[in-house]
């Protein structure tokens, strides 16, 4: 199940912010679900921020599903981040696909990694 929340909450530059929390299995069986509430959730200027702590499995559409999440704030001037901390479930189906050194996991110089609380650089 999916949720998204937009309350009177701000980010600390002052963005609205709209939670998105997802649970349960994130996996091709509900890639139609989870795109819908993506498109829902980024609109120009707000801060998303995604929880995924109640996930327990996760598959590779979900993976593809959240970089174009990425993508799409980014040309929306929105801002996308992870909350933490990430489900084991998620983590590993990163390192089995390949994403750790595709994407750069390793924290760069001001601490960002791409996909913790850091991944945030104004996706």
């Amino acid at each position: 199940m999916a949720t998204s929340k937009t309350g009177t909450e701000h980010s600390e530059a002052g963005r609205p912010v709209t939670r998105v929390h997802l649970s349960g299995k994130l996996t091709i069986a509900r890639a139609k679900e989870i795109k819908q509430e993506r498109e829902e959730a980024i609109s120009p200027g707000q801060e998303i921020v995604v929880e995924l702590t109640d996930v327990n499995a996760v598959d590779l559409s979900f993976i593809q599903l959240l970089w174009a999440a990425r993508r799409e704030a980014d040309v929306s001037q929105a801002r996308l981040r992870l909350e933490l901390p990430l489900p084991e479930s998620f983590r590993r189906e990163l390192v089995r696909a390949g994403f750790f050194r595709d994407l750069d996991l390793v924290p760069t110089e001001d601490g960002e990694a791409i996909w913790s609380a850091g991944w945030d650089r104004s996706l």
